[in-house]
C-alpha cells in the first residue's frame, strides 16, 4: 500500500507537503511562521486552515507560498476601532444616501468628523493575526493569484513583487472589507477591450492609464482624518485628498491585476503638508509615478518640486526600518511603523549628510533626525543612528533644501545643530550667523510665490478699463488695457485722457471669472472709489460678491458666475477726471502690507531670535543690523499664517 502511495505523483506531493507542514508547525520557536502562529492565540486555527487548504493540491503551490507570506508578515497589521469611527461612517453613509453634491457632502462629512471628541479618534486596536478569518484570506489569495497568473498586466512580476504589488488584502489600519470582487466587477470590464490590441495586450502602462481615467474624481478637497478610510468609503467618495485617491487607485488596480504601490514624502521641504501618490511597476522594470484620478501615468508628476525623502508603503515587515531597531526608544509617529522603506534613490540622486553631535548634547537616544520646515515648525523626514563616535549619517538626501539636525525626546523636537543648506550641486553649507557682521535687508514678502495661486494673477491680463458719461456706455472711451502680469502685487495703470467721466467699467478678459481683489480709482491723487455705486452684469459665486473688489481686503476677491463676458461698473455720481487706477489681482495676501506689524527673526542657538517688531509704512519693510549667513523668518502679527524660511544675500531673498 505504501509503495502504491509513493508511486503516485499526487500522493508523493501530499506526503511531502504533510512533512513540510509538520516541520513548519513543530520547528523551533525562532521559525517565523510558527512564531506568528503562536501570536495568533485562539485565531491560530483559522490561519492553519488557510495553510492546510492550499496544501492539498500541487497546483496551489503559489497560493500556499502567498498564504505563508501574508501570515508571516501579518504581525503589527491592525484595525483601529472606536464607537466614534463607527458613528463617523454612519454619518458618511447617510450623506451618500442623500446624494448630495460635492460641496454639501464635504460640509456634512467635515461636521461629522468635528463631532468626534478630541483624542477619541480610536481607542482600540484589533490585530489581524488574532481576528482575520480563513475564508476571507482564501478569497483574497485566490483572486489575487488568479489575476496575476491568468491576467494580462502582471506577468512580468516575480513572486516577491507580486506579494507587494497585488497580493495584500489591506493598505493601512482601515476596517477590513471584501473589496476585490466588487472592484473587479466595477472596473475590469473597462480595460478588457485592450485584449484585442496586440500592442497593448500585456502592457501594465496602458491598463493603468485607462483605469486611472475611469476614476470619478470631482476634485473637492477634504482635510485628512487621522485614520485610514475603508475601501467602501473610497469607492463612494465625492471628496478626498491625495491620499484618498492614491489608495483608492491602488485598490482598483490591484483588484484588476495591475501592479501598483503607494509612495509618499512625509513633508514637502519648501512648503506645508505631505504628499502621497501611486507608482506603476511597468513591464520594462521602471517605476512610473501617477496620482489616482488626477495625474495619469506617463505625465509629469510635480516635475519642478523638490523632495527631501521618499518612502514606500509595504505589506512586508521591513527589517531595516526604524521601528524594527528602535528598542524601547520613543520615535516620531511618522517612523513608528515597520511597513515603510526608503525609495528616495529611485527618484533622485541624493547625497549622504554626516553630522557630529556636539559634546554639549546630552542624550541617551540612539537615533537623530534631519528635519525640514513646514511653515510653522520643524518636521523630521529622515533618521540616522548615532555612532560611538557621536557621528550620524543620513543617506540619500534631496538637494536644494535646508535641513535642521534634531532629536525626538518626550514627544517633542529638540534641535541639536545649525541649519544646513544642501545646494543643487550637493555642496553643504552651515547657516551659522555672524553676529558681528551685519547687513540691511529690504523685504517685500513673507512667503514665496507658488504657481497655483500665481496663475490667478494672470486673470487680469487683457482687461480693459473704459469710461463714459452714458450709463449704457454708448460713446465709451478706453482708458487703458492691462498688458502685464502684476505677479500678485499692486500695479498702476496711468490714464492719459483729460476728459471727465461719471461711469467706468472694468471689463474682464475671457475665462477669468472677473477675478480681481482690489480696484482703486484715483482722481487728482485722491481715491474716489469709496462713494461710488457698484454694479455688475452677472451673479457672483458663493460670498465672492462684487463689493469684495472694493473692501480694502487684498485677500478677498470678486468672482463672477460666468467665466467670460463679466464686468464691474462704477457710478461716481458726478463727472470726475481719472488720473490713474491701482489694482491687485487675486492673490495670497503675503505681500508686505502698510499698517501691518511684522517681526524678523533669525535662527541661532537652536531657536528663533527676534530682531524686533515693526509696522510697515509701505509695500516693503527694511531691517538694519541683521547678522549675515543666517536663516531668517518674517512673521506678520496682524494677519495671515503662511511663513517661509529664507536666506538673504546681495539684496536677494531666497526661499527654502
Amino acid at each position: 500500500m505504501l509503495t502504491e502511495i509513493l508511486q503516485s505523483p499526487t500522493s508523493r506531493y501530499r506526503l511531502c507537503m504533510l512533512c513540510l507542514i509538520m516541520m513548519l508547525f513543530y520547528a523551533c520557536r525562532e521559525d517565523p511562521l510558527n512564531r506568528v502562529l503562536d501570536l495568533a492565540k485562539e485565531n491560530r486555527a483559522e490561519l492553519e486552515k488557510v495553510i492546510m487548504h492550499y496544501s492539498r493540491d500541487p497546483a496551489d503551490s503559489l497560493k500556499l507560498k502567498s498564504a505563508i507570506f501574508l501570515i508571516e508578515n501579518m504581525e503589527h497589521h491592525i484595525t483601529l476601532e472606536s464607537q466614534w469611527i463607527d458613528e463617523y461612517y454612519r454619518n458618511v453613509d447617510s450623506v451618500y444616501n442623500l446624494k448630495l453634491g460635492p460641496v454639501a457632502s464635504r460640509n456634512r462629512i467635515r461636521k461629522a468628523f468635528d463631532s468626534i471628541p478630541s483624542g477619541q479618534y480610536y481607542v482600540a486596536q484589533r490585530a489581524d493575526l488574532q481576528s482575520i478569518q480563513a475564508d476571507y484570506l482564501i478569497r483574497n489569495i485566490d483572486l489575487a493569484v488568479d489575476e496575476w497568473q491568468s491576467g494580462l498586466w502582471a506577468k512580468h512580476l516575480v513572486f516577491e513583487e507580486f506579494c507587494e504589488y497585488i497580493l495584500p488584502y489591506r493598505f493601512g489600519s482601515e476596517r477590513i472589507e471584501e473589496w476585490r470582487e466588487k472592484l473587479i466587477k466595477k472596473y475590469k470590464h473597462r480595460i478588457d477591450w485592450l485584449n484585442g490590441y496586440d500592442q497593448k495586450r500585456n502592457s501594465a502602462y496602458w491598463a493603468a492609464l485607462y483605469l486611472n481615467q475611469e476614476i470619478d474624481k470631482e476634485g473637492q478637497y477634504m482635510p485628512p482624518v487621522p485614520f485610514d478610510h475603508t475601501v467602501s468609503y473610497l469607492d463612494n467618495m465625492k471628496i478626498g485628498d491625495c491620499a484618498d485617491y492614491a489608495i483608492y487607485a491602488m485598490y482598483i488596480m490591484r483588484a484588476c491585476g495591475v501592479p501598483v504601490s503607494v509612495d509618499y514624502t512625509p513633508q514637502w521641504p519648501n512648503r506645508s503638508k505631505r504628499h502621497i501618490w501611486n507608482v506603476l511597476h511597468n513591464n520594462n522594470g521602471k517605476d512610473i509615478a501617477f496620482l489616482g484620478g488626477d495625474i495619469d501615468p506617463g505625465f509629469p508628476h510635480y516635475p519642478s518640486d523638490k523632495f527631501a525623502k521618499i518612502f514606500r508603503h509595504t505589506f512586508a515587515y521591513q527589517q531595516e526600518s526604524l521601528f524594527a531597531i528602535k528598542g524601547d526608544e520613543e520615535i516620531p509617529r511618522e517612523f513608528d511603523t515597520p511597513f515603510i522603506k526608503d525609495v528616495s534613490n529611485r527618484y533622485f540622486e541624493g547625497i549622504d549628510i554626516q553630522i557630529e553631535l556636539s559634546p554639549s548634547i546630552k542624550t541617551r537616544n540612539k537615533t537623530a533626525y534631519l528635519a525640514v520646515f513646514d511653515n510653522q515648525t520643524w518636521i523630521p523626514i529622515h533618521w540616522g543612528q548615532i555612532g560611538k563616535n557621536r557621528k550620524v549619517k543620513f543617506s540619500d538626501m534631496g538637494k536644494g533644501i535646508v535641513y535642521l539636525p534634531v532629536l525626538y525626546e518626550q514627544g517633542r523636537i529638540v534641535p541639536i545643530g545649525v541649519p544646513l543648506i544642501v545646494s543643487e550641486t550637493g555642496a553643504i553649507h552651515q547657516l551659522m550667523p555672524v553676529i558681528n557682521q551685519t547687513q540691511s535687508v529690504m523685504l517685500k514678502r513673507k512667503f514665496p510665490k507658488f504657481s497655483g495661486i500665481l496663475n490667478y494673477s494672470k486673470r487680469v491680463i487683457g482687461a480693459q478699463l473704459v469710461a463714459s458719461n452714458d450709463p449704457n456706455f454708448r460713446d465709451s472711451v478706453i482708458l487703458g488695457t492691462i498688458t502685464r502680469n502684476p505677479l500678485m502685487e499692486y500695479d498702476t495703470l496711468k490714464v492719459n485722457s483729460k476728459d471727465r467721466f461719471r461711469y467706468m467699467k472694468y471689463i474682464a478678459p475671457d475665462n477669468s471669472h472677473c477675478n480681481i481683489a482690489e480696484l482703486k480709482i484715483f482722481s487728482e491723487t485722491a481715491e474716489t472709489t469709496a462713494n461710488a455705486k457698484i454694479f455688475t452684469n452677472t451673479e457672483h459665486v458663493g460670498n465672492r460678491s462684487v463689493d469684495k473688489a472694493f473692501d480694502g481686503n487684498e485677500l478677498s476677491y470678486y468672482e463672477s458666475r460666468d467665466s467670460s463676458g463679466a464686468w464691474i461698473g462704477l457710478d461716481f455720481g458726478e463727472k470726475i477726471k481719472i488720473d490713474y487706477i491701482k489694482y491687485i489681482p487675486r492673490n495670497d495676501d503675503n505681500n508686505i502690507k502698510a499698517g501691518d506689524t511684522y517681526e524678523l527673526m533669525y535662527w541661532n542657538n537652536n531657536k528663533w531670535n527676534s530682531l524686533g517688531r515693526k509696522q510697515a509704512l509701505t509695500d516693503n519693510i527694511t531691517y538694519t543690523d541683521v547678522p549675515i549667513n543666517a536663516l531668517y523668518l518674517l512673521r506678520n502679527h496682524t494677519a495671515g499664517k503662511e511663513e517661509r524660511i529664507f536666506t538673504y544675500e546681495d539684496g536677494v531673498q531666497t526661499w527654502f
